[in-house]
């Protein structure tokens, strides 16, 4: 249909060329019956609009609403979240006149914005439908196949004010294993037993690289997140202080699996590349045909920075609360996790196969991960480290 557009007149052909060189889309969206009321809706209109506001072949596309929100989509083809994030971070310190003590650079003196005479102004884009009668079907064709694909996912935040990295990391916890802690317990009553889970660790220390597997379901996660479950709620110090026991193991082996991965010394990517070479030997390696080679990550997970380069003083109210992606796998779970000082801000996205609702499954996967991280605060608070 692409190529039938362009061929259909030098106009089609020109606006394409227009639309595809275009470094990013800008979004002007319409509320004709007022913007959103929640962040929920903001969140799945941001994550895949409704077919017809985002042009997904784009690096980003920014969604501007008439109350002053703003939306970012992101292609992830090009970069991995930090880098969209910094692009975030940047925006709002240096557009903001109330983040200007957090300022580290001058502000860009653009000739464009010298007078309103020298503003780029926006112009409409002309097409020639004359010659495709078949153009209307066409929209409404890919319009059903889109409201077919998103009815089964969705993208709801949780945002978990209670308490951040602060706290943990004076309980001599990673904050980064403690939330993948918590996540194995959410996960554990969501799916109904451990599951294999993705994060991703960067290898930005590398030329080249990008991410790398940190498999976080290791054995001694799991075995924390089974103690939690089976604790009792008239436990005593010894079964309390047994599972806290577990949870400091559990962090402390991820700690050392997530610096493996980030070294390049995961297993994912090379097995990756192992696979890639075979294929184009002609080889058929019998690892690639097994079953746990097969398994699917179920749970996938990834950590951002809110904040990169402006320091910690900045305050969280000037910044995002984050974003999120869609699962990897269909059933799955998506959850990107922001770990501030005092607070932790959790995307959570779902899809249920076909079977279930999605909007019940973010909610539900956010409020057990909230109800686990209530649950190992007190139970550290009930059994803290040796002195």
């Amino acid at each position: 249909n692409r190529e039938a557009l362009i061929a259909g007149s030098a106009l089609n052909a020109d606006a394409m060329e227009i639309v595809e060189q275009a470094l990013f889309g800008a979004t002007m969206m319409d509320c004709p019956s007022g913007c959103p009321d929640d962040i929920h809706t903001y969140s799945r209109q941001a994550l895949h609009g409704d077919g017809r506001s985002i042009w997904f072949d784009k690096c980003f596309t920014v969604l501007a609403y008439p109350d002053g929100r703003l939306g970012w989509h992101f292609e992830h083809t090009y970069a991995d979240a930090p880098v969209p994030g910094l692009l975030c971070e940047y925006v709002l310190i240096y557009s903001n006149p109330t983040a200007t003590p957090y300022r580290k650079y001058p502000l860009l003196k653009d000739p464009y914005f010298a007078g309103d005479d020298k503003l780029t102004r926006a112009e409409p884009i002309r097409w020639d439908l004359t010659g495709l009668p078949k153009f209307p079907s066409w929209i409404d064709d890919a319009g059903n196949e889109f409201k077919e694909l998103i009815s089964n996912v969705d993208l709801c935040p949780t945002y978990f004010m209670e308490y951040g990295a602060q706290l943990v990391k004076k309980l001599k916890l990673s904050p980064d294993g403690y939330v993948q802690a918590a996540l194995q317990v959410a996960a554990i009553q969501y799916f109904g037993s451990p599951v294999l889970t993705y994060e991703s660790a960067s290898l930005r220390s590398f030329r080249g690289g990008r991410t790398e597997t940190i498999r976080s379901a290791t054995s001694e996660a799991v075995a924390f997140a089974k103690a939690l479950l089976a604790l009792p709620k008239d436990a005593t110090k010894e079964q309390m202080a047994a599972v806290a026991e577990a949870l400091r193991t559990s962090t402390t082996v991820h700690v050392k699996v997530a610096r493996a991965a980030s070294q390049g010394a995961g297993c994912d990517r090379h097995l990756l590349g192992l696979r890639i070479a075979s294929a184009m030997m002609g080889r058929s390696d019998p690892i690639f045909s097994t079953r746990a080679y097969g398994l699917q990550y179920l749970l996938s997970t990834s950590q951002t920075p809110i904040v990169q380069e402006h320091g910690k003083e900045v305050p969280p109210e000037l910044m995002t609360r984050g974003g999120g992606f869609g699962p990897v796998t269909d059933p799955g779970i998506g959850a990107s996790y922001f770990i501030l000082e005092d607070r932790m801000y959790f995307n959570i996205s779902a899809r249920c196969g076909g079977k279930g609702d999605p909007n019940e499954a973010t909610k539900r996967f956010g409020g057990l991960v909230v109800d686990a991280l209530r649950r190992m605060r007190a139970i550290m608070e009930a059994a803290p480290a040796p002195a």
